[in-house]
């Protein structure tokens, strides 16, 4: 770990961070960066610490202006438009991860979503992101952008009602931290593990990397994130395969529990015959002086006449 403490740039709005660890060891050194990547280093430091605050539950003090500076920062080049250019759209979005990787690691509440078993310190798998269910594509990005603009890599046209920048994706070993960080309350997430089919707002969320987490960013529009088809296949079969192998186990325990329920009444009702048998038998005996005694005695002769 080494502690750094990078200077203001010129024109920076926001201030320089204190000096901290180095969380990611696979970061570039200072000297392997532009000019441009120093210049928003304390932005994008800022933002990543809002996410990590907004994730651990504490209240951030900035306004919209962090916000909007960033969308302006991300949205001010085209991928598409020359290799160069591509190259620029990529380190800016790979610093922006770094930074996010940075300040979840370095809070106790958002630690785990760094060193989640054995996928620790590896790089994330690829996330398939699908719109309105239908167009999907796989995106293996440190992080990626969602919303209405060209410049985002995942596109949402044909609503006026998704922004221009409504999501910042930013795929993590633990799951995938999804922030809206402009719209205001405009983006819901309708399906996930930890709140089932309950719509609930979101400003930051972790939305899990196993299962299709299915997010309302516009009236007509949704956004759902997950593994790929056959990651998600071979999951589903896996899951599939437990209910059912659970449902063999429950079936077998119900037969077992049947049987020795059997068993006990076999055994009480043979027990009741036995008993009743064995009485039966004793009253059909009878003693040698109860015979005796129920013997027919005989007649009295009467005396004869001479």
């Amino acid at each position: 770990q080494v502690a750094f403490r990078p200077r203001r740039p010129r024109g920076c709005p926001f201030p320089a961070p204190a000096s901290r660890a180095r969380a990611d060891a696979g970061r570039q050194p200072r000297g392997a960066r532009s000019a441009a990547m120093e210049r928003y280093t304390p932005m994008f430091y800022a933002v990543a610490k809002e996410m990590a605050g907004s994730l651990a539950h504490r209240p951030c003090g900035h306004d919209g202006s962090l916000s909007r500076a960033l969308c302006d920062v991300l949205l001010a080049e085209n991928a598409d438009a020359s290799d160069e250019v591509a190259k620029r759209v990529a380190a800016l979005r790979g610093a922006l991860a770094a930074e996010v990787r940075e300040a979840m690691a370095l809070d106790a509440k958002t630690a785990y979503l760094l060193n989640s078993g054995s996928k620790s310190g590896r790089t994330p798998d690829p996330v398939r992101a699908e719109i309105r269910g239908t167009a999907g594509r796989v995106v293996n990005a440190p992080a990626f952008l969602v919303g209405r603009a060209a410049e985002c890599e995942v596109q949402a046209v044909g609503d006026n009602t998704v922004h221009p920048l409504q999501l910042l994706v930013v795929p993590l070993p633990g799951g995938i931290v999804v922030a809206d960080l402009w719209s205001g309350g405009g983006t819901q997430l309708l399906s996930s593990h930890e709140v089932g089919n309950r719509p609930t707002t979101v400003r930051v969320v972790v939305v899990p990397r196993e299962d299709n987490s299915m997010l309302r960013i516009g009236v007509n529009t949704t956004v759902s994130f997950g593994p790929r088809k056959k990651k998600a296949a071979k999951a589903k079969d896996a899951k599939v395969k437990a209910v059912e192998q659970a449902a063999v186990a429950a079936a077998l325990r119900a037969n077992e529990a049947a049987k020795a329920r059997m068993l006990d009444r076999q055994r009480q009702s043979s027990g009741g015959q036995t008993s009743t048998s064995t009485g039966s038998s004793l009253s059909g005996v009878r003693s040698p002086t109860s015979s005796r005694s129920r013997s027919p005695q005989p007649a009295p002769q009467r005396p004869q006449k001479h």
